[in-house]
């Protein structure tokens, strides 16, 4: 019986400074689309989640913040960007406001 490898990438998103996130797509740490600089989150991840070359992936998973969105499909990562950014942002003002507790 035969195994097919599923690829799952990684969006990865940081913050340079306010208004302005860095977001690149790897698979195995290595870059699949150039690093580009947005206005938010969502557009991020709807700019990138489109970018992935046709049948290179069908997975991400959204990283922002040392947090994760878990894995969702390309298509729903684009489709849901707005609340996978806010769920993302939701997430790390918990963690800011639990460690500072």
């Amino acid at each position: 019986m035969e195994t097919s490898h599923v690829r799952v990438l990684t969006l990865q998103i940081h913050k340079e400074t306010s208004g302005l996130y860095l977001a690149e797509v790897l698979w195995d740490r290595t870059l699949v689309t150039d690093p580009e600089r947005y206005a938010s989150i969502a557009e991020a991840i709807h700019a990138e989640a489109g970018a992935v070359p046709e049948g290179f992936a069908c997975f991400v998973e959204i990283r922002y913040q040392d947090l994760s969105s878990g894995t969702m499909s390309l298509e729903n990562a684009r489709l849901q960007a707005r609340e996978v950014a806010d769920r993302l942002v939701s997430l790390a003002r918990e963690v800011y406001l639990t460690a500072g507790a």
